[in-house]
């Protein structure tokens, strides 16, 4: 069995990955297309919206899991990494 000094301390990696992933949050999401051409297909919008959920969920665990892996609390990071997992499976 390993300990915890074996686990990585330093995970400005999964930080840098995690800024990346918050870029591709949407402030609105919108069924009408920004160039009034035509309506976005209401199948497009739900999938949308569905996604943008799943992104604003993982971004938020994601974030709270690093700052309980700061903090030494590493059994709640473990725990919202495993929540990660099936957000990430879900979408």
């Amino acid at each position: 069995m390993s300990s915890l000094s074996s686990f990585p301390s330093d995970i400005s990696e999964a930080e840098q990955k995690l800024h990346e992933l918050s870029n591709l949050k949407k402030q609105c999401i919108t069924a009408i297309n920004p160039d009034n051409k035509d309506d976005i297909p209401k199948i497009v919008w739900k999938y949308d919206v569905f996604m943008q959920a799943c992104i604003y969920r993982f971004t938020d665990i994601a974030s709270v899991a690093i700052d309980a892996w700061k903090q030494s609390k590493h059994v709640p990071a473990a725990i919202l990494a495993r929540s990660m997992m099936e957000t990430a499976s879900a979408s």
